[in-house]
């Protein structure tokens, strides 16, 4: 965008993003280096930042935006992921077919999550004859804590899913603002 129809920017080096809370943020991001750039892609950053299409709510694009700086300044940021159970499907058969013998699973509660991490045991109660594939499937709730607020992980990731396309969108083809007709530039 800096180089758009031939435009020297004075720090063609330097990589930046804006990510304005208010009007009052916008402006001096505007005077000190938006306004090198052309009109058409000021407009652009400007109907991306989320106090023009979110009302002051968080944002996935506001909250990178501030962990990127946190972790700048080398915060600390609070993830958890808890496991509630584990699902597995398949087939098996007892090799003694007599057995009486219960499947259980058995979760690891103090493991820590790194690679190779033994996170829970699956007994059988005996020995058994696989038939096909064994498929586990974790019930795992992650969460992040973000300005006090816990925030669960999942939907997050569709959210940000949703605001990088509409960010996509902008940036290449000048989509107007949500509140505003659609049209192309």
């Amino acid at each position: 965008m800096a180089h758009f129809n031939g435009a020297k920017p004075i720090r063609p080096k330097a990589v930046a993003f804006p990510v304005c809370q208010d009007r009052k943020q916008w402006n001096t991001a505007l005077k000190a280096w938006i306004g090198e750039i052309h009109p058409e892609f000021q407009h652009r950053l400007l109907i991306m930042q989320p106090f023009t299409y979110a009302g002051g709510r968080m944002t996935v694009l506001s909250m990178l935006h501030d962990l990127d700086i946190q972790d700048k300044h080398r915060d600390s940021l609070t993830v958890s992921a808890e496991l509630h159970g584990l699902d597995f499907g398949g087939s098996f058969e007892y090799e003694e077919h007599s057995a009486h013998a219960v499947p259980w699973v058995e979760l690891h509660e103090d493991a820590k999550l790194e690679d190779g991490t033994v996170l829970g045991t699956i007994h059988a109660g005996a020995p058994v004859r696989m038939h096909g594939q064994l498929i586990l499937r974790p019930l795992v709730k992650a969460q992040l804590v973000y300005n006090d607020e816990v925030h669960d992980v999942l939907p997050m990731l569709h959210q940000f899913s949703v605001e990088v396309g509409r960010c996509l969108g902008i940036l290449m083809s000048g989509l107007a603002a949500p509140e505003a007709p659609a049209e192309r530039h």
